[in-house]
């Protein structure tokens, strides 16, 4: 059952006893609903804004910089996920062992125009915003995205479009025809998975185009070592370039939840999204 309100329907109706994604938006009315029960919060997804670097002007990191200084991630969360998120400036959440602890700025206007204007374009420019049709949280994410980039003179024309357009032109290493691109990652159990995948030069997932010799090292290192401890200090380390170089610009992590009715018992909510804990679920009769 894709569709969000036949999923909630089914449930508190009783004609399925769990489902997993509960509908942000019916929440509150499962937590109001005495024969209904929650799993779930924190999970290892991260939404962001990535930057074809091989156009101008996102080549120019004040401009990179400026993007990031105007978003911001406090006002996405109720468009977005109506509220049940975490703002990020960094690739994991907090609770995750590979986690660089950093507080989210709030936004600078006037630290993004000045920004702007160093890099040649304090009357801004025109461009476009690429995201996910079929999927509210980040096309939503875009058209909040467009309203905070006219701040500093930046339109952007919204590219919202289904699945299979938006693999061709922001995956395709033969298409990549895109500006800014508002999309995701979600479920990884390992840092690597993320880190590997789409900043280590030349990588398929690498939609940004970009390319860092000291990130490509350490993203070495990090498949190297077998210490939990020493890969974290890695991926840390990974994380402080990434926020000086920008090829993307972190928004939130969004919450996800698992519903369902009181009598199912034993099941455990897992971080990244596995349904391992299915084997310990049983029903109370």
């Amino acid at each position: 059952m894709p569709e969000n309100t036949a999923r909630t329907t089914a449930l508190t109706s009783g004609t399925v006893d769990f489902i997993e994604y509960a509908p942000l938006r019916d929440i509150p009315s499962f937590e109001a609903d005495a024969s209904l029960k929650l799993a779930g919060e924190s999970n290892t997804n991260i939404r962001f804004i990535g930057f074809n670097l091989s156009k101008e002007p996102f080549d120019n990191l004040k401009v990179r910089q400026a993007i990031a200084a105007v978003v911001d991630r406090e006002a996405m969360l109720g468009p977005t996920v109506f509220g049940y998120g975490t703002p990020t400036e960094v690739l994991f959440p907090p609770d995750f062992w590979a986690a660089l602890q950093q507080d989210v700025r709030p936004p600078d206007v006037e630290r993004a125009k000045a920004l702007m204007a160093e890099a040649g374009y304090a009357d801004g420019f025109e461009t476009t915003i690429t995201s996910w049709s079929q999927y509210s949280f980040l096309s939503n994410a875009a058209v909040v995205l467009q309203e905070q980039l006219r701040q500093i003179g930046i339109e952007a024309e919204l590219n919202l479009v289904e699945n299979a357009t938006m693999v061709e032109q922001i995956y395709d290493p033969a298409t990549r025809d895109f500006d800014i691109a508002v999309t995701g990652e979600s479920a990884y159990v390992d840092p690597n998975t993320i880190v590997l995948a789409y900043f280590k030069t030349g990588e398929g997932n690498n939609f940004m185009g970009y390319s860092n010799p000291e990130v490509d090292k350490l993203v070495e290192q990090g498949i190297a070592s077998t210490d939990q401890e020493e890969r974290a200090g890695i991926y840390q380390e990974i994380q402080k370039i990434l926020l000086e170089d920008l090829p993307w610009v972190n928004l939130f992590v969004a919450n996800q939840y698992e519903a369902m009715k009181d009598y199912v018992q034993g099941y455990v909510h897992i971080p990244t999204g596995s349904n391992a804990s299915f084997r310990t679920t049983w029903l109370k009769g």
